[in-house]
């Protein structure tokens, strides 16, 4: 699975992970910015837009990726939405957000939550490139001993 960033001509890889995701940074006093994430891209005129396969750059994107989350540990919601870098997010948690994900995909598939809201889960492309980073990542962590 592909995804695109903007190489800020060899110093830095930038990424936007969804929509009106505006990230921009400023090199040797040049600015570089991409923003759309996976819905549409807008980028700068400085730096090279390219388009990649995620096992490429999890490297670089684990360190840009961020998770909201609004549960803790015990499943206790939280007062307000916690932004953790993907490095950063512990594997069980990354392991049991799959396990909600691939669950809900697969209630829709053979239709036993009727009463599901169209919008709680949209299972589109942007969703299975997230979930594509999520597997990434642990591939990543495994292979360098980081789990």
């Amino acid at each position: 699975m592909k995804i695109h960033y903007l190489n800020c001509d060899g110093k830095a890889k930038l990424f936007s992970f969804s929509g009106h995701d505006y990230k921009e940074k400023t090199i040797d006093g040049i600015s570089y910015m991409i923003d759309g994430g996976f819905d549409y891209i807008r980028h700068s005129i400085t730096g090279t837009l390219e388009r990649v396969e995620i096992k490429d750059v999890i490297k670089d994107i684990r360190t840009q990726f961020e998770w909201g989350t609004n549960y803790d540990k015990d499943n206790n919601l939280l007062d307000k939405t916690k932004f953790e870098i993907l490095e950063n997010l512990d594997t069980l948690h990354i392991i049991n957000i799959l396990s909600w994900f691939t669950n809900k995909l697969y209630k829709r598939v053979i239709k036993e939550d009727i009463d599901y809201d169209k919008d709680d889960l949209p299972i589109d492309r942007h969703w299975c490139i997230i979930h594509e980073i999520f597997i990434q990542e642990l591939k990543y962590r495994l292979e360098n001993g980081k789990y």
